[in-house]
């Protein structure tokens, strides 16, 4: 049962490369992961390393 749908856009100004943004998103998806028990992915902005887009659902 799918009670809602997030989306999260967030401009990570820190990364310089699509490896530092990995790694941001990384941290980010466990630690909402582990929070709330809700399934998180990279929806948008795949290619774009200062950029993203996360549906949470």
């Amino acid at each position: 049962m799918i009670v809602g749908v997030l989306t999260l856009e967030i401009d990570i100004e820190s990364a310089y490369s699509l490896k530092d943004k990995r790694a941001v998103l990384n941290r980010i998806r466990d630690r909402v992961r582990s929070t709330f028990n809700v399934a998180i992915a990279e929806v948008d902005e795949n290619e774009v390393w200062n950029h993203a887009c996360l549906g949470v659902w």
